[in-house]
């Protein structure tokens, strides 16, 4: 039960750090920051994905992993849309193609861990 709380706790601490990079003035000065950018946007993505769903699978939701598709998807695009008024950020699809391919990589991995729990318990 404390574990319950722990990931929803954190997935939320996860979720309000994301908002606060996105509406942060460009990050470029950081050495590092815009070479990476894409690889940065992919492990955001993959992380919020992971915390999602294991979140998730402590609630008894019916339909956690369209639920959990659904959420990702508003996340990503509202991420990338609260940026077009800050100064130095702009909407990039390249940055959303990252994100799904983050998303989506957490996905597949989650399934996989699913499966082997499930045949490990036979």
């Amino acid at each position: 039960m404390k574990l319950k709380y722990a990931l929803t706790g954190l997935l939320v601490l996860y979720l309000v750090a994301m908002f606060m990079l996105a509406i942060l003035p460009h990050l470029g000065f950081i050495k590092g920051v815009s070479e990476n950018d894409k690889i940065l946007h992919l492990t955001e993505f993959f992380v919020f994905t992971i915390l999602l769903i294991a979140t998730l699978s402590f609630y008894d939701i019916k339909d956690m992993y369209l639920i959990a598709t659904v959420s990702v998807l508003s996340i990503i695009l509202i991420s990338e849309l609260i940026q077009i008024p800050v100064v130095g950020r702009t909407f990039s699809l390249q940055d959303i193609i990252a994100d799904m391919t983050g998303s989506a990589t957490a996905f597949f991995v989650m399934f996989l861990a699913r499966l082997r729990w499930k045949s490990s318990k036979q």
